[in-house]
Order: structure tokens, then C-alpha cells, then sequence
């Protein structure tokens, strides 16, 4: 339960409760006489396609051509010996031809025999010398034709290591490439966020201040990396907010709810995963009232953060100067008698101290939450008011509507349609009892009442309590509907529950009373949650609860419900007034989708 400022809309109950086999009216009292019991329903590395052995990544080869090769070894084959060459003109040619292509290889200082000077030779006489002549030229020719490979093999040797460098050098800076894509820098890596912690959520809520959920959503962002951004919101025409916002897809992703608003909400909220919450395991978790108002079609539709309802509040300084402060009332007709004892009169007649403040509307604050609790300990069926009947045919809803305006008739009344509200009653000392949810302690502890709360009146043989709380679910147009889910499942776990309680506290009286059962002896440790423990097993809900400011199935049927008791006020007959204000109160549940 959000914490709830003074006067938060804070009591409406959703759907109709949890309660198994209520039992016969016939077994029990009745407000009238004896009550019929309705029944409860309980992304690839760059290097993947990089080929080592690619053309062009060493480089071609460098090959003597096929003409070298033949040019090289027909040098070698055509240079004649000196017989050949004076005899035979044909391998003269040739000789010529190889010579010529050899002497372009040799160094310009090489000498050049041409075949002019070959055609002018020396005379025979000189045959000898020329001899020895020849051959050495051959033997210098015959080089120039065939020069030793060691000439060129450096060059290629070269050439491979230039090649081999260089592609080392391409592979190096490629890989310095993939590493700094890959890898960020410090800087980067601190910048960085994780895919999932992009993620941001967006939470609207109620009671709470952003300083009580902070330390919540820390825990979860550390824990899950996801963000959560709060925004509390007013709780007068709340429900039309949210209900448009996500209509227009501008709503949150996460928002907090009344129980009783499920039919009106439809659409704009989301079913929670299996793997989140499945019924079943709902319902092992909470009240039985959650696992009513919050599973449709077996689905679960919201999660509780609190369980709340309706408590008597006493004055104890009042009670104690009365001598009743250890004899609070536990059945209505002993706080009547109390309420009697404790009402005090000025000289004309006017009511200064009230012993409990029911009978009208005006000006009993929750008075709608009170008769509805009593409807409910009386056997009535909240789809039946006008037919639902006891054993003797008395019709139970009228019965409930006789009992609580008594207290402002009659010539002793306890309360009046003059006085202030019942809450500015209460706060100011001038009221013993008073009901109202547990939320409205905050106000009087503020003030300075010395105030105490217990249960709830009870009919005899009935332990039907009154429900009213507020649930968390997820927009059906969230863009974030897991991490939205992980959220509610984080929140509800009872060690987060104590967190989310114990930053609350800081702010005010209490926190949220714990929604588990598995929680109860955590409620039975405060005086003022004490009384919710102990009911909230019992706790059952329906679309009378007031200040939910919903301007819809709460607040239309309050209006109908009104006219009832107002009708009995001005001695109108009830018979009839019940019957028109339970066919208008069918079609207000009619036109906000709600289904018995």
C-alpha cells in the first residue's frame, strides 16, 4: 500500500473477495434478525572471411619468361668453337644473334665486338695469335650470354622479403584495427552500458515519495542492470490518467492501481508470465482476497504490495475516563451501547462528544465501506441487493441500512448530520470510535491523538472482514513487459517487502502492510497492523470503497447506495429505494465491464 496521504483514495476494494462457503444465514444473527450467508469464491570478427593464401597477399612470383629461358640456353647452345665459327657461316649467325643479345647485358665497359670488326679480321699469317684471341673472346662471350644467376637471384630474394614485410605489416595493423573495435578503451568500457541495463522503466505511483522507492529500484538496478524511473502522481482522477495515457500509448510501464479498477482497466494491463507468477503459485503467495480480485481467466492481472481494509480506531483518553478502555467492543450491538454511553450533550441538546460516527453520508468519512461490511456480515449478496433475502423473508440489505442509521435517530442519537466529518471529529478529540483504513493513522498520530485500533464489530457466527487495497501492474503497451514483470516479482519478495516498509516508516507511522501470509507475524509486531493480521485471512471485496476518486464503478455506485440511505433518513419507504438503486447500480457495472 503506497502510503497514503491524508485523505488518499486509499479505500476502494476491487471485485468481490475471497471467502469460501459462507455458510447459511440461517446459522447465524443477522443485523435484522438471522443473515443468509452468500458464498465467496475464493554480431561476425573481421576475420572470419580473410583468405592468408588470397592472390596478391605475397605477391607473384618473379619467373624468368619463357623467352628468357629459350634466349639464355640457345646463347648457350650456338656459341661455336673456333673450328665452327671460321668454317661454318650458318653458326656464325647464330653465334651473332646469341652475342647480341648477350653484349646487352654486359656493362658499358665491357668491350663490344661488333661483326664489322668479325668480317676485318687479322690475316691467316696471324692465325695462331687470332686463335688465342678468339677463345678468350668466346670465353668473354660466352659469359655475357650466360651470366651467372647470382646477378638476379638477390633481386628476387629481395623482392620476396619486400613483399613478406609488407604483408606483415597489413596483417599487424589489421589486427590492431580488430582490436580497437573490439575492445574499448577504459574510458569506453565505463561508458559502456550493458544491452540489458538500457533498459528503463517507468513507475508511477501514488503514496510514496521518489526518497522511499529509491533505495528499492538501487537494489534491483544493481542486481538486474535495468533502470527504473519513478513519478508520483495525484490520486484525484487517477484512474482517468492512466487509463488514457496508455489508451494513447504514453503511459508508464509500471502503475499502481485500486483492487476494485480490474474491470475498468480491461485491456491496459498485461497478463503476467507463467514463469512470473502462475496462479497457482499467486495464490500460495498472497491473501485469498488477491487471488479474487487479481486472476482473471487464470491470469494474473496485478501483484499486491499491501493488504489493507477497515479498523476501529478508539480515542483511548475518551475510553479511559469511560472505563471501557479494556472493554472494547467486538459485536455491534456492544458499541451501540458503548457509543450511547460515550455521547455528550450541550443545554439544547447538541452533540459535543459523539461515541461513534455512523447513520448519514455526508459526513461519515468511509461510510460506504462501513455498510458494505455490514451487508456482507449480514448474508447479502452484493449483486442482489433487492432480492437477497434471510429465512423469514426479510430483505437483508434493508435490514443492514435500518441498523446503521438508528444511531442518528431516535431522542438519544450518537451522531448528526450537523456535526463536522468524522475525521475532523476524531482528530480533535471529540470522537471515541471511528472506522476508517489503517492509512488514516498517519494523520492522527501527526496531531497528536492518543488513538489506539482494533478489529471490526462482528455479527455473531460471521468473520467477514472489509477490503481495501491498492495492487501494482504492468501497461499492456509497455515496451518492457519482462523487465516490467521482474520488477513486481523483485517487489513482492518478502525480503523487499521489509525494505520497501522500512524506508516508508521513515517518512510516517508505518509501511505498507505485508500482503503475505508468510508475513503475518511481521504485522502482529506493530500495534497498529496487529488487527490487519488477524483479519486479513477474512478480508473480502466490492466496488463501494470510497476516496478511490475513480469516477466510476466506486464512485457511481457510492452515488445509488447514497440514495438509499438518504431515503430511509427522510422516512421514505426502502423497499422501493433499494430496488431502483440496485438496477442503476447493475448498469454502472454493466458499463464498466463488471461481471458478479
Amino acid at each position: 500500500m503506497d502510503k497514503k496521504p491524508t485523505g488518499r483514495n486509499s479505500q476502494s476494494k476491487d471485485n468481490v473477495s475471497n471467502k469460501n462457503d459462507e455458510g447459511s444465514s440461517s446459522n447465524k444473527s443477522s443485523l435484522h434478525s438471522q443473515s443468509a450467508t452468500s458464498s465467496f469464491p475464493m554480431t561476425p570478427s573481421p576475420f572470419d572471411n580473410f583468405n592468408d593464401e588470397e592472390e596478391g597477399m605475397w605477391g607473384k612470383k618473379e619467373t624468368k619468361t619463357k623467352e628468357t629461358i629459350s634466349s639464355s640456353s640457345s646463347a648457350k647452345e650456338t656459341i661455336p668453337t673456333p673450328e665452327a665459327k671460321t668454317g661454318n657461316p650458318p653458326f656464325g649467325d647464330q653465334k651473332e644473334t646469341a652475342i647480341e643479345e648477350a653484349k646487352k647485358k654486359l656493362s658499358p665497359t665491357k668491350e663490344r665486338v661488333t661483326k664489322e670488326e668479325k668480317e676485318t679480321k687479322s690475316p691467316p699469317q696471324e692465325a695462331e695469335g687470332k686463335d688465342k684471341d678468339n677463345e678468350e673472346r668466346e670465353d668473354s662471350l660466352s659469359a655475357a650470354a650466360n651470366p651467372p644467376q647470382r646477378r638476379s637471384f638477390p633481386f628476387f630474394y629481395l623482392l620476396a622479403v619486400v613483399v613478406l614485410l609488407g604483408a606483415t605489416l597489413l596483417l599487424g595493423w589489421l589486427v590492431l584495427k580488430k582490436r580497437k573495435a573490439t575492445t574499448p578503451s577504459p574510458q569506453e568500457k565505463s561508458a559502456a552500458i550493458p544491452a540489458k541495463s538500457k533498459v528503463v522503466l517507468t513507475y508511477w505511483g501514488l503514496w510514496e515519495p521518489a526518497s522511499v522507492m529509491k533505495p528499492l529500484f538501487d537494489k534491483f538496478k544493481a542486481e538486474t542492470g535495468i533502470e527504473v524511473k519513478y513519478i508520483q502522481k495525484p490520486a484525484r482522477n487517477y484512474r482517468l490518467l492512466v487509463a488514457n495515457a496508455i489508451k494513447d500509448k504514453e503511459g508508464p510501464d509500471i502503475f499502481r492501481f485500486h483492487n476494485t479498477w480490474l474491470p475498468m482497466l480491461g485491456d491496459s494491463l498485461d497478463d503476467s508470465p507463467a514463469d512470473i507468477f502462475s496462479p497457482e503459485v499467486f495464490q500460495k503467495t498472497f491473501y485469498p482476497v488477491a487471488s479474487h480480485d487479481l486472476i482473471v481467466n487464470q491470469k494474473v492481472k496485478g501483484v499486491p504490495l499491501e493488504i489493507d481494509g477497515l479498523l476501529l480506531f478508539y480515542n483511548k483518553d475518551l475510553l479511559s475516563k469511560a472505563g471501557l478502555i479494556n472493554n472494547l467492543p467486538t459485536n455491534w450491538d456492544a458499541l451501540a451501547r458503548q457509543a450511547r454511553n460515550l455521547t455528550q450533550h450541550d443545554d439544547q441538546g447538541k452533540i459535543t462528544t459523539a461515541g461513534v460516527a455512523l447513520g448519514t453520508t455526508n459526513n461519515v468519512d468511509h461510510w460506504s465501506d462501513i455498510l458494505a461490511l455490514m451487508f456482507f456480515q449480514n448474508g447479502v449478496e452484493m449483486n442482489k441487493l433487492a432480492t437477497s433475502l434471510d429465512t423469514k423473508g426479510h430483505n437483508l440489505a434493508a435490514d443492514a441500512v435500518r441498523y446503521y442509521t438508528h444511531f442518528v435517530e431516535g431522542d438519544n442519537p450518537v451522531w448528526s448530520s450537523d456535526l463536522p466529518s468524522s475525521t475532523v471529529m476524531f482528530d480533535s478529540g471529540r470522537l471515541a470510535y471511528y472506522f476508517g483504513p489503517s492509512w488514516r493513522a498517519f494523520e492522527f498520530a501527526k496531531n497528536g491523538v492518543n488513538f489506539g485500533v482494533t478489529n471490526v464489530p462482528k455479527i455473531p457466527g460471521d468473520d467477514s472482514e472489509w477490503a481495501n487495497y491498492w495492487a501494482v501492474g504492468v501497461a499492456s503497451t509497455s515496451h518492457h513487459k519482462k523487465e516490467a514483470w521482474r520488477l513486481l516479482k523483485f517487489m513482492s519478495q518478502p525480503e523487499n517487502l521489509r525494505l520497501f516498509f522500512v524506508q516508508a516508516k521513515k517518512v510516517r507511522l508505518f509501511g505498507e502492510p505485508y500482503p503475505r501470509p508468510d508475513m503475518k507475524g511481521d504485522l502482529e509486531k506493530n500495534e497498529y497492523l496487529k488487527p490487519i493480521a488477524q483479519m486479513a485471512t477474512n478480508l473480502r471485496s466490492y466496488h463501494f470503497v470510497s476516496f478511490t476518486y475513480d469516477q466510476g464503478l466506486n464512485d457511481r455506485s457510492i452515488d445509488y447506495l447514497g440514495q438509499v440511505v438518504q431515503a430511509v433518513l427522510g422516512g421514505r419507504g426502502i423497499e422501493d429505494s433499494l430496488s431502483a438503486a440496485a438496477s442503476q447500480i447493475r448498469q454502472v457495472e454493466k458499463n464498466y465491464n463488471f461481471t458478479p
